[in-house]
């Protein structure tokens, strides 16, 4: 019996001492100017090339910054972020979730949305996240995705466990223009509540992004609240060629208010 405990303190023993070296080792690399290009090379390999990582700095693991993210598809670079930085949990991937505390980004340039890849079989599904404090603190968005060049400010949190049970709180604002959008979304097995607050001018970036031209002037205000499968949707929108279009064409069921404003109720 005192034979098998000795064995078995010293299995624990080594495997600990390993794990601590392992650790070490790990900490040694990620502190060390080599060891950040080596793990800058390293993404780049694995990824094929479409994430690519410079300027790999700070505290490692749990403090990390990065001077500049380039994100790349078949067509070439389709987002460049810089100024980085990331407080983070890694301890809480070992519970299968992402933990950021803070990520704070200082310019975003996105020239267009990526090339979409060959679609797998299979239901959508996410990795449990949660981000306490997110901020960028330039999103330039180009001609290409916005229809003319937009710059914004954004931030917002996010803690997303599925499809279907997250809480989500967004809100940006243009500093070259006029026009303010604000997301808040809380799903559960239970509920689904929800708002979308947003206006721009004329021209502004979501008449490219929706594809469609000639919007004009745009304001929304849309709320969704009650329990699953008895969701109320009432919907306040109102925009030049859309109010036009709508007008020519017969009320849709459940308008309830003036042109432009409309509530849905689930059919029973």
């Amino acid at each position: 019996m005192r034979r098998t405990l000795k064995i078995i303190a010293w299995v624990l023993g080594s495997t600990v001492l390993l794990l601590a070296l392992l650790i070490g080792s790990v900490l040694i690399v990620g502190n060390s100017r080599i060891g950040r290009v080596q793990i800058e090379r390293l993404t780049a390999r694995l990824t094929g090339g479409h994430v690519q990582l410079t300027g790999l700095a700070g505290s490692f693991p749990n403090h990390l910054t990065l001077a500049q993210l380039q994100l790349r598809d078949a067509g070439g670079v389709w987002l460049t972020a810089t100024g980085i930085e990331l407080d983070w949990t890694p301890l809480a991937y070992l519970d299968g979730r992402l933990q950021i505390d803070r990520l704070q980004v200082a310019t975003v340039d996105m020239e267009r949305l990526p090339q979409s890849s060959a679609q797998g079989n299979g239901s959508a599904s996410i990795p449990r996240i949660d981000v306490a404090r997110a901020s960028i603190g330039r999103l330039d968005l180009g001609a290409q995705l916005a229809g003319a060049p937009a710059s914004l400010v954004a931030g917002g949190s996010a803690h997303l466990r599925s499809l279907q049970d997250m809480l989500f709180d967004a809100s940006a604002r243009r500093i070259d223009g006029d026009g303010e959008y604000e997301l808040h979304l809380h799903f559960d097995e239970q509920r689904m509540d929800g708002s979308l607050k947003l206006h721009e001018p004329a021209a502004g970036p979501l008449e490219n992004i929706l594809s469609l031209p000639g919007l004009g002037a745009l304001q929304a205000a849309v709320n969704l609240n009650g329990p699953r499968s008895a969701e109320q949707l009432d919907i306040s929108l109102s925009g030049g060629e859309l109010d036009r279009a709508r007008a020519r064409q017969s009320q849709p069921q459940g308008v309830v208010r003036g042109p432009g404003v409309f509530r849905s109720n689930p059919a029973p």
